[in-house]
């Protein structure tokens, strides 16, 4: 990409997050779909069950001021639900948290857009954030491409995420993850001086989110596989190492619960370096230093080794 272009792209970005579009204050509707489990449930006790760090007097005042709504409609306290009902609930004059917007662009072409996502930024819209992330802050700088992620990146965490500007590019590079013909490398600096120089973690994972959204190794290699390779880089004085990260499949929060399981927690991740507490899915973002560094794929179109890197953080 020629540096007139790059300039006129990273001009746009700017333009979108000054100020930050999560600042304005606005009503945020926040969906739920019913799932086929919870067919038949009171709506307040699905609720209880879905999210139990909320109390029930909150759904209680959300109901009192219509802002708790079923398939469009106020609910009340004996609401019971469907699967396939949509609950709505509504917030005035919301204000999403600070996430930083110095959006790195490494690769543009006819199909692709990848970036050096910075942190803390989410990719989708999810929990407290909506129109600060991503894909909300690319849309409104390049509404006519239809940006779609084409993989996972936590919003904490920085380094390569690519966005797919057609179906067809979306579900070619889909296929190469599911094919695990995907190569990623990560760097993340971890507590400790791990042993060994070179590991391999093949701990199985749980498939569903305990406290606190984290995952946790499953008893008895029943969960799903996973498989991680990591190597020593570098051994700090500080007792912290900087490690290079492989990660031959790609499950939730994979490279941060394997490294913590092995006693090499990632530096700053709250969620895996200590015992979790409801609160941590909800206190204030850092981000992590875990950095997605390196990406490789076969372009679908020249059939050609596409390999992205993204310039490591000060800490690595």
């Amino acid at each position: 990409m020629n540096s007139n272009l790059y300039t006129q792209y990273t001009q746009k970005i700017a333009a979108v997050c000054d100020p930050l579009p999560g600042s304005i204050p606005y009503e945020s509707h926040r969906p739920l779909s019913v799932k086929l489990c919870y067919h038949g449930w009171r709506l307040l006790d699905l609720l209880a069950d879905k999210f139990p760090h909320i109390s029930e007097h909150h759904w209680q005042t959300k109901m009192s001021k219509a802002e708790l709504l079923c398939n469009g409609a106020p609910t009340t306290l004996a609401t019971i639900v469907k699967a396939g009902d949509y609950i709505e609930t509504i917030y005035q004059d919301v204000i999403e948290p600070y996430v930083d917007t110095a959006i790195e662009i490494l690769y543009d072409d006819d199909y692709y857009f990848i970036i050096n996502k910075p942190a803390p930024l989410p990719v989708h819209a999810c929990g407290r954030y909506n129109k600060n992330t991503v894909v909300y802050i690319l849309s409104q700088a390049f509404a006519l491409w239809q940006l779609r992620p084409v993989h996972r990146l936590d919003a904490n965490t920085t380094g390569v995420l690519i966005l797919a500007k057609t179906k067809a590019a979306a579900s070619a590079i889909t296929r190469q993850f599911e094919e695990h013909k995907v190569y990623k490398t990560y760097l993340a600096c971890v507590c400790g001086h791990p042993s060994n120089d070179e590991f391999v973690c093949e701990q199985a994972i749980t498939a569903t989110a305990s406290v606190a959204g984290r995952r946790d190794i499953a008893p008895n290699q029943r969960g799903v596989t996973a498989h991680t390779v990591i190597k020593v880089l570098r051994r700090n004085d500080d007792e912290t190492s900087l490690v290079e990260v492989t990660p031959r499949s790609g499950r939730t929060n994979q490279i941060r619960l394997h490294l913590a399981a092995n006693g090499h927690a990632i530096v700053s991740d709250q969620i895996y370096q200590e015992t979790p507490t409801e609160s941590l899915a909800f206190s204030k973002d850092t981000p992590i230093e875990l950095h997605a560094w390196k990406i490789c794929f076969i372009h679908f179109v020249t059939d050609k080794s596409i390999q992205v890197t993204a310039q490591p953080p000060s800490w690595a």
